[in-house]
């Protein structure tokens, strides 16, 4: 038997598509191509914002008490959150990333107005490192956000799905829960014997 894939023939359905034995497509946002270059962005400004602050810190910075490892600690979340977003990881990191020159960006701004612990700057210094780290944190959190509208935008472009065996994700929790329901509080006698 042959299974066809593409043309005519293909199956018009992923449900059909598994039935005929062919590999249903997948459609998925983590796999598009606007989804992979805003993963690519995001990755690359959260990067630059990482080599900074680990520059800062290699340079200099260590020595002030709080301040100097949050650098360090930035730094390493940064490297580590753009690698797994280069490597697909799930849509949580692009909140994380967004969390973590958010609270970058927060401490620029509060170290040259009220101090942090103590730690006070003037302007854009050390320049050009502290304007370079706030564009890449700002583009960084432009990036999120679009990812953000991409993945929303996606969600109600899929058509509604009707019949062909497909169950819709709020149909398949009810039955889920249904189905504890009906394990937990019908059937507790049968689970001792």
């Amino acid at each position: 038997m042959t299974t066809h894939t593409s043309g005519p023939d293909a199956p018009s359905s992923p449900s059909r598509a598994a039935e005929s034995g062919g590999a249903a497509p997948r459609r998925s946002i983590s796999r598009s191509w606007p989804d992979l270059l805003l993963r690519i962005g995001i990755s690359a400004s959260l990067a630059v914002s990482g080599y900074i602050h680990a520059d800062l810190y290699r340079h200099g910075d260590r020595y002030i008490s709080v301040v100097g490892p949050s650098f360090l600690l930035q730094a390493a979340a940064s490297f580590a959150i753009a690698v797994l977003l280069l490597l697909g990881g799930p849509f949580l990191l692009r909140l994380a990333a967004a969390a973590v020159v958010g609270g970058a960006l927060v401490g620029f701004v509060l170290s040259r107005t009220v101090g942090v612990f103590g730690f006070i700057e003037i302007g854009w210094q050390p320049a050009p490192q502290a304007a370079v780290s706030v564009v890449a944190e700002v583009a960084t959190i432009v990036l999120c956000a679009a990812s953000l509208l991409l993945r929303r935008w996606s969600r109600r472009q899929r058509p509604p799905v009707s019949g062909g065996g497909v169950v819709s994700r709020p149909d398949r929790r009810r039955r889920m829960t249904a189905a504890a329901i009906r394990l937990v509080l019908i059937r507790p006698n049968s689970w001792g014997s």
